[in-house]
């Protein structure tokens, strides 16, 4: 069955700003064609299981150790690790662009335009945490958590990233411009790696989309440009590695900031399948199509 512990109550709404911090000089990246990956090519080409699904294929979901939380058209689908489904039909409450895990204790994260939720599929319900509100009446765009701390940004240019302590669910910090991106960027997509140790940030200023890579203090580590590419998806992998997909093809960042990609043959359908992407328990790695999840 699909557990998950239930959401704690400790809401508080006193916030603070905290100073942000400068960044760094930023090196540009080696581009290679997946001579690292061959593996996870041959990986790729046969899904393990198949299972249709509503919404677009870079709708929200994410995963944890036990399951995978999915938005389709206007509810919520969980999958456990035997990949069963369990439908969430209580969700009224509009749009959710982007889902992240965040703790046993905690749940899931669900965020929508102007809300954030947390998310238990153990009893099957969500409450909104009402005293996180947008800043400026701006909207949200994407989150991820480490458990301790929920990263908040928006979808504007130069957008700040709100760091959020989870026990209190108070504003801890709010990172600006020009630390994260600059003031004509975007930020597309955003995640903790699997050690929480960095966060990745796929930051974009049409067409060019670029992937930076930050300690938990916002340290720029790394950046380097990805190319005249859209981002459908984006997600940590094991060995400090990234996966990115740009709604033809998927891509590789490894931890020596090379950039692969990956051929994958889809007996299918075209290479314009792959949208949103997700790593599961057991090295699944999950690809969201328009009209399926495809399991790996």
């Amino acid at each position: 069955p699909i557990q998950e512990a239930s959401p704690e109550n400790n809401i508080n709404d006193n916030t603070r700003v905290l100073p942000t911090l400068m960044p760094a000089d930023l090196p540009t990246p080696t581009i290679s064609k997946n001579d690292q990956y061959q593996d996870l090519s041959k990986v790729l080409t046969d899904p393990r299981r198949i299972i249709p699904i509503r919404g677009a294929s870079e709708s929200a979901m994410a995963a944890s150790n036990n399951f995978l939380v999915v938005f389709t058209d206007n509810d919520i689908s969980m999958f456990n690790v035997h990949f069963c489904e369990k439908k969430y039909n209580k969700w009224n409450d509009g749009s959710i662009v982007d889902i992240c895990f965040c703790s046993s204790d905690i749940g899931f994260v669900l965020l929508t335009v102007s809300n954030v939720f947390i998310f238990s599929a153990r009893n099957h319900n969500h409450i909104n945490v009402a005293t996180i509100q947008p800043f400026e009446d701006k909207t949200f765009s994407n989150c991820t958590s480490n458990g301790k701390s929920l990263l908040i940004s928006y979808r504007i240019p130069g957008t700040p990233i709100d760091e959020i302590d989870t026990s209190t669910w108070k504003l801890k910090k709010r990172w600006k411009s020009p630390n994260i991106c600059n003031c004509d960027e975007y930020i597309s997509r955003l995640r903790y790696s699997l050690d929480f140790s960095e966060i990745g940030i796929i930051v974009y200023l049409r067409p060019r989309i670029r992937f930076q890579l930050c300690d938990s203090n916002m340290n720029t580590l790394r950046s380097m440009s990805v190319g005249d590419t859209g981002c459908c998806g984006f997600t940590a992998m094991p060995q400090s590695s990234w996966l990115l997909s740009d709604g033809h093809f998927l891509y590789v960042i490894d931890r020596n900031g090379t950039l692969s990609r990956i051929e994958r043959q889809n007996p299918h359908g075209a290479y314009y399948d792959t949208g949103n992407v997700a790593f599961f328990p057991d090295k699944t790695v999950v690809i969201r199509s328009p009209k399926a999840l495809s399991f790996y």
